[in-house]
């Protein structure tokens, strides 16, 4: 038979706590240290990320902000509540005496770390590492679901948030396995499927927010006003073209390229021109990639102009790739073929092209700035001999 099903709302939540503690035998009850933390990381970072966007100038709706302040009130009532319980002090991230950041390795484009910095995870001290496991009891038979908070806006802000940050962490890793590749310290196999990996990883993270961005209305328009939101807050405001006809504003690159902008206009505009069916051919109006380009500095201006045709280039052998009978799908074929077939679908005049797609073509870009190129196709191919 079908299990019986309730939804715990919001609202709920204290109550249900207050029931735990009253509890006749809630001496025996010891609440494990992962929850406290997890509890404790959601209450702070949701509370700073309002704090930031209201820092940033983003002002959400009377009901948006009334919605969110109560749900992490109720956040707030239920650790004080659980305290008693805890198997361990309750780790504060507040009070970093007692905790470690282990984070840096996104920062490098330092005019975007305050806005990550507020989804630092830190890591509790020693003790919290020393406390024992608990030993779970077995579930009852019952399906609980959790009431949703019906605000889009602020759930929709925090989750692209959260997920640049991911994808900039997983990018920073990609590229030094990469530059570990060119080095001669890894092999070639472990790192390409390290890396289809970390674009599934992606993919999987990006699903897990889609509710969210749909209701914004899809992953190209709400990605594009993400970006435009973030320079604006920056002080480098991307709809302000140096020339008319420019892309964004290019003082604004490095954001761009940071979020995994500069990727999508050019996958947008490409999908546009080349639907699907067709079988598109880049005829070097934008130029053709020069690798002796690679890693070099200039202007914001610049650095676009190479990664266009670089792009563009990649993009357009996609589609003939994944006509070709017995070809092997990696994730740039798939995020291409699946982008197709859903701007043929659902015709919108901006066509939806998954975030992790964008990403997937940046860390093409990557490569292209610490791989010499043929590198790979070589070893491959001794790789394909030896077996």
């Amino acid at each position: 038979p079908p299990k019986p099903k309730y939804t715990l709302a919001i609202k709920d939540f204290v109550p249900l706590a207050k029931h735990v503690t009253d509890a006749s035998d809630a001496a025996n009850i010891k609440i494990p240290h992962s929850f406290s933390v997890a509890l404790e990381r959601v209450i702070w970072v949701r509370k700073s990320f309002a704090d930031r966007l209201a820092d940033a100038g983003r002002r959400l709706s009377q009901a948006s902000d009334a919605r969110h302040s109560f749900f992490v009130t109720v956040l707030e009532k239920v650790r004080d509540t659980l305290k008693p319980l805890f198997s361990a002090d309750v780790f504060n991230v507040s009070n970093l005496k007692d905790a470690v950041n282990n984070i840096d390795i996104h920062k490098d484009k330092k005019c975007l770390s305050s806005i990550f910095e507020v989804l630092d995870v830190y890591e509790p001290s020693a003790k919290f590492e020393a406390a024992p496991d608990m030993v779970h009891p077995l579930p009852t038979p019952l399906d609980y679901t959790v009431e949703t908070e019906e605000d889009s806006e602020f759930e929709a802000l925090f989750a692209i948030t959260a997920l640049m940050d991911d994808l900039s962490r997983l990018r920073t890793e990609i590229r030094e396995l990469w530059t570990k590749y060119e080095a001669g310290k890894m092999d070639i196999a472990a790192v390409a499927v390290a890396t289809n990996t970390a674009i599934e990883l992606a993919r999987s993270f990006e699903d897990d927010i889609s509710h969210f961005v749909e209701k914004q209305g899809g992953s190209s328009i709400f990605h594009v006003k993400y970006f435009y939101a973030v320079s604006e807050a920056l002080g480098v405001p991307a709809e302000a073209k140096q020339r008319p006809d420019d892309d964004y504003n290019f003082a604004a690159d490095d954001v761009a390229d940071t979020l995994f902008t500069n990727t999508l206009i050019n996958i947008i505009a490409h999908v546009r021109a080349n639907p699907l069916g067709e079988i598109p051919c880049y005829n070097g109006f934008y130029g053709w990639y020069d690798e002796a380009s690679a890693g070099q500095a200039g202007s914001g201006r610049q650095r676009y102009a190479r990664m266009k045709p670089a792009l563009l280039e990649m993009l357009s052998d996609l589609p003939l790739l994944s006509n070709h009978s017995g070809a092997v799908e990696d994730q740039l074929m798939y995020g291409m073929m699946t982008t197709l077939k859903t701007a043929a679908r659902e015709k919108k005049a901006t066509p939806d092209v998954p975030i992790w797609f964008s990403f997937a073509a940046q860390i093409y870009l990557d490569l292209l700035d610490v791989v010499e190129v043929g590198k790979g196709w070589t070893d491959l191919q001794h790789v394909m001999h030896k077996a």
